[in-house]
């Protein structure tokens, strides 16, 4: 009878013990919106490319690299270890280098945009949430609404005066034309003729993003 209760007790104590040191992270399921709303920051949408093609590269905070235990590859890891707090982008890691004077990340010149911070900020004080806008209008996309913004957000972390990478820049409208013009943006949007799909895993462009921009081309890429 005691070594049952022995044995029974050794398999309570053991089971703990495995489960403390099994523990598995659980994800955040991402919420989904339709009806998107034009005062809210989606994580998915705004956020997520942004980290993705400024910070989360080989080197610095990608999967590899994890430069000071901080990897922002998904929302997980951003939660994580990039030390944001909720509703509370003051006491946020996340924000607080973004607009730092003496370790700004990213370092300039490669630093985000005043609007790209600006969202990241709106983002935690909303709550942080890991949430994606589904909704998708290309009938009415302009440049200034949409696709410099699209670009702005998933290329422009390799595409700017300090970096160029394969020689392009994309911070200006005059130099995105010049690529519709040759065709390459479309090419890249479709990994045809000899391109690879741009921006590369895991920024990639979602299926609504690459249309609006196909529709955009289509009309003569204005600057409107």
């Amino acid at each position: 009878m005691k070594r049952g209760i022995f044995i029974s007790l050794l398999i309570v104590l053991l089971s703990g013990t495995f489960l403390q040191n099994c523990k598995h992270e659980i994800p955040t399921p991402v919420v989904f919106s339709n009806d998107c709303d034009p005062d809210t920051i989606y994580f998915v949408n705004q956020v997520l490319p942004v980290i993705q093609s400024s910070c989360a590269m080989s080197g610095c905070h990608d999967h590899k690299s994890r430069r000071e235990g901080v990897e922002l590859t998904s929302y997980s890891k951003i939660m994580k270890t990039g030390g944001v707090t909720a509703f509370n982008s003051g006491g946020s890691m996340l924000y607080e280098v973004l607009i730092s004077t003496h370790n700004r990340m990213p370092p300039p010149p490669a630093s985000l945009t005043i609007s790209q911070i600006q969202n990241i900020k709106n983002w935690i004080d909303q709550g942080a949430l890991n949430n994606e806008c589904l909704g998708c209008d290309t009938s009415n996309t302009t440049y200034i609404s949409r696709i410099s913004n699209v670009i702005s957000t998933n290329c422009v972390g390799c595409h700017n005066s300090s970096l160029a990478e394969k020689g392009v820049l994309l911070e200006t409208y005059s130099e995105v034309k010049d690529i519709v013009n040759d065709g390459r943006l479309q090419d890249v949007l479709d990994g045809t003729n000899g391109y690879s799909v741009m921006p590369p895993y895991p920024a990639v462009l979602t299926d609504c993003s690459k249309n609006q921009i196909r529709h955009w081309i289509e009309t003569g890429a204005p600057q409107n």
